[in-house]
């Protein structure tokens, strides 16, 4: 009877995953991230949003690279709820 040898591929994964942790950056992209920007911009400029939903546009702004933005929102977030 023959040895089952692990697939080299899947060995290289299982590795990356244990040196860069289950939360590490990936390459995946969320589509939705346009349509959530726009809408929570909207509700921002109309001062419909609360702070936790200034926390996610904030969350959507930095993962956008507009990080700049995204580290206003963030402020505005905690200034009106602390425990953002």
């Amino acid at each position: 009877m023959g040895s089952i040898r692990p697939d080299p591929a899947l060995e290289k994964e299982e590795e990356m995953i244990e040196l860069e942790g289950p939360l590490s950056k990936s390459d995946a992209v969320n589509r939705e991230l346009v349509s959530l920007e726009r809408e929570l911009a909207t509700l921002s400029k109309n001062n419909m949003i609360d702070p936790f939903g200034l926390y996610l546009y904030g969350l959507v702004l930095k993962e956008k690279g507009n990080e700049n933005l995204a580290r206003k929102v963030f402020v505005e977030s905690v200034n009106s709820y602390s425990w953002n």
